[in-house]
């Protein structure tokens, strides 16, 4: 006797864009399972059974053929959730698609990061508060003139200052809880790391102000950003889970 070759192909995945074939789905059945399986429901099903009814199926003549209204109904399933997105769709959504008074809010996609990243002019701490091996004269008398200006500081001010380089100093930690959420394989984690790249700046430009200006008891600042950490960042998590 001899039959087709038939074969039914099984494969999982982390990541849900996994299609990416434009002229649409006809060939996978995706099935999201949310939270651990259950294997006791799984082991109460007679294996032998569900082969026998498959077999009945076959001998009776049902085929696994896909017909225009099975794919038209797997599109319909699949296709907002679980394709890829590609950078040429993006820009016709970007440039061709008004935004609607429904709009909740606005997303940085792939394009935008891309024009992002072609515009943006980098600059760092040291730019403005060198601190090489080597100081020439007159970088040195502007650390000393900057240490002669902060003594005016308010307090308030202190306090503020204080409070905003606790919270960029927090940032690496503010990425892994916000990737935990976001994943890795997404548009949205080159965001994430785009942010926290450019955040860091700001908490490095901070830092180096208070360290070279003589703003604080320094020790002080660093044992509030140990406990912030510790404790505070701790409970944001708990709060995200």
């Amino acid at each position: 006797m001899e039959f087709k070759r038939l074969a039914v192909l099984c494969g999982t995945s982390n990541d849900e864009e996994i299609l990416n074939d434009p002229t649409g789905n006809r060939r996978i059945v995706i099935m999201n399972l949310l939270g651990k399986g259950d294997y006791e429901a799984f082991n109460k099903i007679d294996k032998e059974q569900l082969i026998a009814e498959a077999l009945y199926e076959f001998n009776t003549g049902a085929t696994s053929n896909i017909n225009d209204e099975d794919q038209d109904m797997m599109n319909k399933a699949t296709f907002d959730k679980h394709y890829q997105s590609t950078q040429e769709a993006e820009m016709i959504m970007k440039f061709f698609l008004p935004s609607t008074k429904s709009d909740n809010g606005t997303f940085m996609m792939a394009t935008e990061i891309k024009d992002h990243i072609e515009k943006r002019k980098l600059w760092f701490s040291s730019d403005f508060l060198p601190a090489d091996e080597k100081m020439n004269d007159n970088q040195e008398k502007n650390i000393k003139q900057l240490r002669d200006r902060s003594r005016g500081v308010k307090d308030e001010v202190r306090v503020a200052v204080a409070l905003n380089l606790l919270t960029e100093e927090g940032l690496p930690h503010f990425h892994r809880l916000i990737a935990q959420h976001l994943g890795d394989r997404s548009f949205w984690a080159k965001w994430n790391n785009m942010w926290t790249a450019e955040e860091d700046r700001h908490g490095a430009a901070i830092r180096d102000y208070v360290r070279d200006a003589r703003l604080f008891s320094f020790r002080e600042v660093e044992l509030m950003q140990f406990h912030y950490i510790e404790i505070i960042l701790k409970a944001v998590k708990l709060l995200l889970l």
